[in-house]
């Protein structure tokens, strides 16, 4: 008689949660409880054993709440630390299974605290998912945008053969091509600022290259936010005309030195300031005997001469020798309508936020103007023409994640996932993510869409607020 085989009874193999942050008297940062709850940060700090509480949280979903690892994402910051993570997690499984098959009762250190109890079907359970750990869910943010990209290509309404690739050269060789047909080009609207930037701020192409690869995938608005250079220079045009015929109008009254220069050597001028206002007063009465130049050149050197320094000058309180007037409010007429142009003009290079301290601030201005200026269209090409080729980079990762789990607007109270957060959400129970003091607000956009604003999922944040290695990045505490 053939007997049905009995397998040996296995006794429980006891396991004593030695993390601080799994023990049921700790403080309000008790992921015991926390774990349970649909969302958590945990703050800890280095030096804190954070690693080793993060290994025993992943314990404690599995073995409490039987949550299969394949289904718990766990996303840290850097390459190093998914390594680290990954190796510890697997020889702390693989301690767990041989002490359980070799018969043990203990596992490390005996007491008399929170223990897990791991009966057969629980070491089963971790049996299976160390003989497939491959599978185990353990990413960068990059790394796992990555993948959301490559598996769930048309959830993104992506090409399938769309490929990850260094596209910096791509990015280079375009910039040229950019710079030749909608730069250069003296019919460009851009050909005025950018010849400004070329001849003034003595810049140069690679200088400009670099600086707008480097802005091509930053979020945000660049500041200031001023207006085209182009509906700059047709605001100017209007003030700057009446200022040249106020100027005409004064020379032609009276011939010889200028009017101007006569009369501020007769104002009761600050000792102090008044080589200043001079030297300002005369680089704009220099700039309106030059009719020949072109418009973006006046607002150029209008710019850097500094015009508040004569439309508000300082005065000496006690009136000096030989000074005939004690403010500009004294001048006769016709000095008295020339200053209220310049003031017009002043005016609006305050309100345009366009003031200089320093003359060679003029240099830093025109770079980041040219840089408002051709960003947007550069960066727009770029994309368009990285769609067209089928391929992304390492910046365009998480903006190509972030606008597909991103709801569209709806007219309900909710708005309704979206295919892919549909799709993440049907692979993974519970998201940890561990560092998120480094987390910005693209990278925090993304895990709220996809497991936030679920009320089946359960979202885990784990870091230190005292340390952002990336604070650079923008990065917010949560």
């Amino acid at each position: 008689m053939i007997k049905k085989f009995q397998p040996f009874p296995m006794s429980l193999l006891r396991l004593l949660k030695q993390s601080d942050l799994l023990q049921k008297s700790s403080d309000s940062n008790d992921v015991f409880h926390a774990s349970r709850d649909h969302s958590v940060v945990v703050e800890a700090s280095a030096g804190t054993g954070k690693t080793f509480a993060l290994e025993e949280l992943v314990l404690e979903l599995a073995l409490v709440e039987r949550i299969p690892l394949q289904k718990i994402l766990l996303v840290t910051f850097t390459e190093k630390a998914t390594q680290e993570l990954r190796t510890r997690l697997r020889t702390r499984l693989r301690e767990i299974v041989e002490a359980a098959q070799s018969g043990k009762d203990w596992l490390g250190p005996e007491g008399t605290g929170s223990c897990w109890e791991i009966d057969a079907p629980r070491l089963e359970q971790l049996k299976a998912a160390l003989m497939d750990f491959d599978a185990v869910p353990i990413y960068t943010i990059h790394g796992f945008c990555n993948r959301l990209i490559r598996e769930f290509a048309f959830e993104n309404r992506l090409l399938f053969n769309q490929q990850q690739v260094d596209t910096r050269q791509l990015m280079e060789d375009h910039f040229r091509i950019f710079l030749r047909s909608k730069v250069l080009p003296p019919e460009s609207t851009h050909s005025p600022l950018m010849n400004l930037y070329l001849v003034h701020a003595e810049g140069n192409l690679e200088t400009l290259q670099r600086e707008l690869l480097r802005l091509i995938p930053q979020q945000g608005k660049l500041i200031p936010q001023w207006p085209s250079f182009l509906k700059m220079m047709q605001s100017f045009h209007t003030p700057w005309k009446k200022l040249c015929h106020e100027d005409q109008s004064l020379r032609s009254s009276q011939p010889g030195s200028h009017p101007m220069r006569e009369a501020f050597w007769l104002m009761n001028l600050n000792g102090n300031s008044e080589k200043g206002i001079l030297s300002s007063l005369e680089r704009i009465i220099e700039l309106l005997g030059s009719p020949e130049l072109p418009p973006e050149e006046c607002f150029l050197h209008l710019l850097q001469s500094q015009p508040e320094k004569v439309t508000r000058p300082k005065c000496a309180k006690q009136m000096k020798s030989g000074k005939q007037y004690a403010s500009p409010d004294d001048f006769p007429d016709a000095q008295k309508d020339w200053m209220a142009a310049l003031e017009e003009l002043e005016r609006f290079f305050t309100e345009n936020e366009l003031v200089l301290e320093k003359p060679e601030q003029i240099k830093k201005i025109l770079k980041a103007w040219l840089i408002l200026e051709i960003l947007p269209p550069l960066r727009s090409e770029l994309e368009q023409m990285k769609l067209e080729k089928g391929v992304y980079d390492f910046d365009d990762m998480l903006r190509i994640v972030e606008e597909n789990v991103q709801p569209a607007n709806s007219n309900g109270s909710e708005n309704p996932a979206t295919p892919l957060t549909h799709a993440v959400r049907s692979q993974y129970e519970t998201a940890i993510v561990d560092e998120f003091q480094d987390t910005d607000p693209r990278q925090w956009s993304i895990f709220k869409n996809l497991f936030l604003k679920s009320a089946s999922h359960r979202l885990m944040l784990i870091g230190d607020p005292k340390q952002a290695i990336y604070g650079f990045r923008g990065a917010e505490v949560l």
